[in-house]
């Protein structure tokens, strides 16, 4: 058994003991609730906080090491290379912003809806992915543009073989 099995059965142990996640917890959207309210219900479980408190850094660790082998090693730059680089670089943000998270709200016990500390947050979250998606859609059309020359070519040999076939069918009917 390895080290990541063992992880997820603790979870699952954990969670069907504790009983944590619960309906009384969940947001309905149709409620309106009060500024209090939503603190309250809009925070992350306890044991939530405390997965972002010891992954985040692996992550983010993780992460600043393969930038660095990025930056020391610039033959990695490169069609693929760059994706990686630049989603490599969100990802350690989006871990320090998941750490920050979860420490305010162990330290609080609400969640951060509107201050500056959320704001900060959302403002860093949606650049964040705006350049996941930048990288995602550039790289889909780098695969469109680099396959769609091999796609036509066989679309062309295709469709010649497809009249050759149908010349040859109805020479069979007309027979």
């Amino acid at each position: 058994m390895n080290i990541n099995q063992i992880i997820i059965y603790t979870l699952i142990i954990t969670h069907s003991s504790c009983q944590i996640y619960s309906d009384e917890y969940l947001y309905n959207c149709t409620t309106i609730y009060k500024e209090k309210d939503k603190e309250l219900k809009l925070k992350l479980y306890p044991i939530d906080c405390w997965i972002f408190i010891i992954l985040s850094p692996i992550t983010f660790f993780g992460s600043s090491r393969i930038v660095y082998q990025f930056l020391k090693n610039t033959k990695l730059f490169g069609v693929p290379g760059d994706s990686v680089f630049i989603i490599t670089i969100t990802n350690g943000i989006e871990s320090v912003v998941y750490f920050l998270t979860a420490n305010y709200v162990l330290t609080y016990n609400k969640a951060p809806l509107q201050n500056a500390f959320q704001k900060v947050n959302q403002k860093i979250k949606q650049i964040t992915g705006l350049a996941t998606l930048i990288v995602f859609v550039i790289s889909n059309l780098n695969i469109f543009v680099y396959a769609a020359y091999p796609l036509a070519l066989i679309y062309n040999a295709l469709e010649s073989t497809a009249k050759i076939l149908r010349i040859f069918n109805y020479s069979l009917l007309l027979s």
